[in-house]
């Protein structure tokens, strides 16, 4: 259909918890009230924030922009104003979305923003705004992370070949190495990472800034998450391999039993934002005050025994592998 022109208004759809799935609360509600947060889901994969938002209160402002253009162009516009969202190499329109929130007189607490296109693909409006924010104390979760305020700076961009329906994105070397957590850290130190499918989950390849202090490494020596302080705000970078807010998960892992992973990947990024926003508590929890929840799940996901206080000592556990979580 080529470019088309629209009726004016903001092509962009709701994103709400009407439909749900199983899930923990990790942090909903949370203590404080709602984090404020602006949120850059893609559109083919933006069901990932509805998943964060059934597991942490969150008041959200979002703008979906999507990696391909097609799906882009082809979604959230209907009607008259059908196609008009994107063309293909020209996406201003979703771009100049992104510049009006950051522009705003809006208080976010903390901004959710994968980078599939680039730091530079940004607005200088915007680019300007995010350092403004980030600088007078609002958090910052960066996916696919570049630009001047990222703890991790990316070894090898590359910008492929477009081919007839895919916009131009980063991309660059990745592996498929097994994560360790560096260090005690809000954000990582209750996250099983070193559980992870790899082999499906890959990071790509980067460096840590100077000041930077990085909480996850490959055993291969890369880091994948790393945190930062930029004046009063803090920045938090992870350098998976994305399709969106998400790590990309290929065809073939399906079928593997993963649910259970999913859960604590949600609840990492659960805690980088509530960490981003410094909403942490201020010290370790207590379980032995009578209010903590212990569950005691099986590598298929299923719940196999659930209580309150500090959780007993299994025994007769059939062989396997089993997750104590603590909440």
């Amino acid at each position: 259909m080529g470019s088309r022109n629209g009726g004016g208004k903001r092509f962009e759809a709701p994103y709400t918890l009407e439909i749900a799935t199983p899930h923990v609360k990790w942090a909903n509600p949370l203590p404080g009230g709602p984090i404020h947060l602006l949120a850059v889901p893609t559109v083919g994969e933006g069901r990932t924030l509805v998943e964060l938002a059934q597991r942490l209160s969150l008041d959200l402002t979002t703008v979906s922009i999507d990696p391909d253009w097609d799906v882009n162009k082809w979604t959230m516009s209907f009607g008259a104003d059908y196609g008009a969202r994107a063309e293909k190499g020209d996406l201003k329109l979703v771009y100049s979305y992104l510049e009006q929130e950051l522009t705003s007189s809006k208080n976010f607490d903390a901004i959710l923003l994968p980078l599939n296109h680039g730091w530079s693909t940004l607005t200088p409006a915007s680019r300007d705004a995010l350092a403004r924010r980030v600088n007078e104390g609002c958090g910052l979760i960066l996916i696919r992370p570049s630009g001047q305020l990222s703890p991790l700076t990316p070894m090898d961009l590359k910008t492929p070949t477009e081919s007839e329906f895919a916009e131009q994105q980063q991309e660059g070397q990745t592996e498929a190495s097994p994560w360790r957590r560096i260090g005690d850290h809000y954000i990582s130190r209750a996250i099983p990472v070193e559980t992870f499918p790899f082999g499906d989950v890959q990071n790509y390849i980067y460096r840590a800034v100077p000041d930077a202090t990085v909480l996850i490494r490959t055993e291969s020596g890369n880091p994948v998450l790393a945190v930062r302080q930029s004046r009063r705000g803090r920045v938090v970078a992870f350098g998976y391999r994305n399709h969106g807010l998400s790590w990309q998960m290929p065809m073939s892992a399906r079928g593997h039993f993963v649910n259970t992973s999913w859960e604590y990947f949600y609840s990492l990024l659960v805690r980088a934002i509530i960490y981003a926003a410094g909403r942490e508590p201020k010290s370790v929890p207590d379980f032995d005050d009578g209010r903590a929840i212990w569950r005691l799940r099986d590598e298929y996901n299923q719940v196999l025994q659930s209580d309150g206080g500090r959780p007993p000592q299994f025994v007769n556990l059939a062989s396997g592998r089993y997750y104590l979580e603590q909440q």
